[in-house]
């Protein structure tokens, strides 16, 4: 099949038919966790929280790089585990159930920020400088 053109011979986007996200199996949530997971993928995919299931992969819906960082946004600040949840383990664990087992368990950060020494002055950086 050809992509439609518009006259001047690009792509018409908009004559592209609308893509179609089939779930065989919608599992719904278990745990209170897992709906305010779900709520938050849907939000940032704009998709029907109905038809979606608690084992669906973010990035098979539809999600991009961006959707993501706009999913990593919501997920720090409606959900007080996910405040040091870093692009890595999103991609990871893409689904609101893997993503609900991984903040439940208590796991290591790889970057964590120790307090500043009480007495002297801190280096400045290259850009302070």
């Amino acid at each position: 099949t050809e992509w439609p053109r518009g006259r001047t011979g690009k792509v018409d986007r908009k004559a592209l038919p609308v893509p179609t996200f089939s779930v065989q199996d919608t599992v719904a949530p278990r745990t209170p966790l897992e709906a305010t997971l779900l709520a938050l993928f849907c939000q940032a995919l704009r998709r029907d929280p109905g038809v979606t299931s608690v084992h669906s992969d973010f990035f098979s819906l539809g999600g991009t790089s961006l959707k993501a960082a706009s999913l990593l946004s919501l997920l720090r600040v409606q959900i007080p585990e996910a405040a040091s949840l870093q692009f890595d383990e999103l991609y990871a664990h893409p689904s609101p159930s893997d993503l609900a087992a991984l903040l439940t368990t208590g796991r290591e950060t790889a970057f964590k920020l120790g307090p500043a020494p009480a007495e002297g002055l801190l280096p400045a950086s290259l850009g302070q400088e």
